[in-house]
Formats: C-alpha cells, structure tokens, sequence
C-alpha cells in the first residue's frame, strides 16, 4: 500500500508532509507526493504499485504451493482433525 499526497504543485496544503509521514507509519507503508496536474511522480507511484502487486502474487503463489504439497496426513495433523 502507498499513501499518496497529491496536488503537491498547489501553495496550501490540507495535509503537511509530516502529518502524511506520520499517517503512512501507522499503516505501515510509504508516502509519496505527487501532481497529477504536472505528472510529477506520477509513474513512480504506478511502478511502485505494480512492484508491490509482483511482490504479494509471488508470496501467494509460494503459499499456495506449500499448502498443496502438503499430503492430506499432515493437513489433518497440524488441524488436529482425524479420519475416524
């Protein structure tokens, strides 16, 4: 997730850049301003979502994986379920 600033080409700002910094802390992901007016990092805030996106679809994939080799023993030992 990014939290975005945007309209950063403006002289008032409704949000300071470090009550953003502080809200991204919190949620746990980056901040980034951009102008969507002038295009300013614009393209950077798309590259980093996509890389994000990669990033969570490589994790689920691997997850999915490790799940499905898993034989159906073990699925009902760690779950605590028997056949009987």
């Amino acid at each position: 997730m990014i939290l975005v600033g945007n309209k950063i080409d403006k002289d008032e700002r409704e949000v300071s850049l470090l009550e953003g910094r502080e809200i991204a802390q919190k949620l746990g992901c980056e901040i980034v301003e951009a102008s969507a007016k002038d295009g300013e990092y614009v393209q950077e805030i798309f590259n980093k979502m996509g890389m994000q996106l990669r990033t969570l679809s490589m994790k689920q994939a691997l997850l999915y994986d490790l799940i499905e080799s898993r034989t159906p023993d073990d699925r009902h030992e760690s779950d605590g379920s028997s056949y009987n």
